[in-house]
């Protein structure tokens, strides 16, 4: 946030500013973040721009060579992982006294229960097998 003391404004002035904040959890962010790293490295860094109009078709051009060749993004992460890793959070915020966390905590346990894989099958039952003697 650098230096915030200039983006103040004066009663009556409109700010040009406006303030977003996203939870660090949000990897969907992180995604976007890279793009615009990216683009920042391979097409601003690298180019000599006379003038705004062409910085601002050199982006155009970068923006459309990636999307003519799109990479979709694989999550590794599985459901139940994360919702453990929330499970966790909360349980933190129960002891801390959180007063929300109780419900938050039986709908991620309801989730974990409708999401949870089925046991492996076993040997099969022996005694439903009649005797062949």
């Amino acid at each position: 946030m650098g230096n915030l003391s200039r983006m103040r404004t004066t009663p009556g002035q409109a700010s040009r500013f406006h303030m977003h904040f996203t939870p660090t959890s949000s990897s969907w962010l992180n995604q976007v973040e890279r793009f615009f790293r990216d683009l920042t490295d391979k097409c601003v860094r690298r180019g000599v721009f006379h003038n705004v109009k062409e910085m601002e078709q050199s982006i155009q051009r970068y923006i459309d060579g990636h999307n003519r060749k799109p990479k979709p993004y694989l999550w590794t992460a599985k459901a139940n992982d994360i919702l453990e890793k929330v499970k966790q959070a909360w349980q933190v915020l129960k002891a801390r006294g959180y007063d929300k966390a109780t419900r938050a905590l039986d709908s991620i346990e309801r989730c974990l229960s409708a999401n949870a894989e089925p046991p492996l099958a076993g040997p099969p039952d022996q005694s439903a097998v009649p005797d062949p003697a």
